[in-house]
């Protein structure tokens, strides 16, 4: 029987339930960090052409405290910089979103 050429990736189970306080306050943590660094990191001059930082707390949670973290920063992150800074764009918000979604579910399962 010939192998698959997309390898089995086991389903890791996240560290928290949605019914657990911490849950959210590490969520909010992360989040925060994604609202913050893009702001220094622009500060920079070329800073922001240069680094890529909206999405690193996102692939953090994600990789360190399960899928249920990295989901909900990668949902709120882009939404809460787009309503406080106007950026993602809102024509650009949904593919951010999915670009989030799909590097928090990747982490997840290394």
């Amino acid at each position: 029987m010939p192998r698959s050429l997309v390898p089995d990736i086991p389903f890791i189970p996240s560290r928290y339930t949605f019914k657990d306080a911490r849950l959210y306050l590490v969520a909010a943590l992360f989040a925060a960090g994604n609202l913050f660094l893009p702001m220094v990191v622009h500060a920079i001059p070329d800073g922001g052409r240069v680094f890529l930082p909206l999405f690193f707390f996102t692939l953090v949670a994600a990789y360190a405290e399960g899928l249920t973290a990295g989901v909900l920063v990668a949902v709120a992150s882009p939404l809460l910089n787009h309503v406080w800074t106007g950026m993602p764009t809102a024509e650009l918000l949904p593919a951010v979103l999915f670009k989030s979604l799909f590097l928090a579910v990747v982490a997840a399962s290394l």
